[in-house]
């Protein structure tokens, strides 16, 4: 009897240690929607990490690598850093109410993400917001910034913004990039298409403005101007395609100095190179106080283009 029970206690002991060890781990409880993602905040299962934590791990000037996926998150910038995002999409949620990133400390590099924040179009939160203060530069690399009430606003007077490989698609009615006083705006071989809500695709006050190898296009949208300078300064563009449709509720492709009382720039000039304005009916190529320094030169207007001999 006594060597029955000792052998009963063994097994209690022991057995559920083994079987413990044969059972598999819980699979998750959904498949991912997309192919590519690894993780995603609307497949229970699949959760993304938290991107707060991950910057809070991540030493000022240093890299944060996002694994690839679709976040329903938002993320307060308050170091320096470059942040990579291999694909990833920020949908959705807004942090302080402003946008689904907040920038407070750069300099800062964006890369590789796509954004969109279309459940909040009823107000200006948009998809990436610059503080004022000693935010630093920006620059964004490859980013997909699309269908949300703005793509990027903000700025400081000390900042220099670049945009290089990147598209700002169905942005608006707080317009597709809306750069406050900045030291210097440049945007290369970049796309802004479909400006929606009668918003501007790119309006802004940068001392100095420089596009080039960029296409500007409202077709299939109700805009208002492709670029709004609208306190002047410096217009530099260059290789670059501009096209306004019938639909747009302003017919001026480009505004300048069309809000004097909000300020003026040292320097104002406008030069255009080796560019093409397609117009469609009555469309305007420049309008605005002109800056007395305007050059223009190879560039050709395609259509219905007005006012055109007074630019030459």
């Amino acid at each position: 009897m006594l060597r029955l029970l000792a052998f009963a206690f063994f097994t209690t002991l022991i057995l559920p240690a083994n079987a413990q060890q044969k059972v598999e781990p819980e699979p998750r409880t959904a498949a991912l929607p997309k192919p590519g993602y690894v993780c995603d905040d609307e497949a229970p299962g699949w959760e993304c990490p938290s991107l707060q934590t991950l910057l809070s791990e991540t030493e000022p000037g240093g890299v944060l690598e996002l694994p690839r996926g679709r976040y329903r998150q938002c993320l307060v910038i308050d170091r320096p850093i470059t942040l990579r995002g291999n694909g990833s999409l920020l949908f959705d949620t807004l942090c302080q109410r402003k946008a689904a990133i907040v920038q407070k400390a750069g300099p800062t590099v964006i890369e590789d993400i796509e954004c969109t924040i279309g459940r909040f179009q009823q107000s200006a939160r948009g998809c990436l917001r610059l503080e004022r203060g000693e935010s630093g530069d920006v620059t964004l690399r490859r980013v997909h910034f699309r269908d949300s009430r703005n793509g990027v606003m903000g700025g400081d007077p000390s900042m220099r913004v670049v945009i290089e490989d990147s598209r700002f698609e169905g942005l608006g009615r707080t317009h597709g990039l809306y750069i406050f006083n900045a030291q210097e705006l440049v945007i290369r071989r970049s796309r802004f298409i479909a400006g929606r809500n009668e918003g501007h695709e790119i309006k802004t006050e940068a001392s100095r403005v420089v596009i080039e190898d960029s296409l500007l296009d409202n077709r299939g949208s109700i805009d208002s101007r492709l670029i709004d300078a609208y306190i002047g300064g410096e217009l530099i563009i260059r290789r670059s395609v501009l096209r306004k449709d019938s639909n747009s509720s302003n017919w001026e492709m480009i505004g300048y100095r069309r809000e004097p009382h909000r300020g003026s720039h040292p320097v104002n000039r406008i030069v255009i190179e080796a560019s093409v304005f397609f117009c469609s009916t009555k469309a305007l190529p420049l309008g605005g106080p002109l800056p007395a320094s305007v050059r223009i030169e190879r560039t050709r207007f395609v259509g219905d283009c007005q006012d055109v001999d007074r630019l030459h």
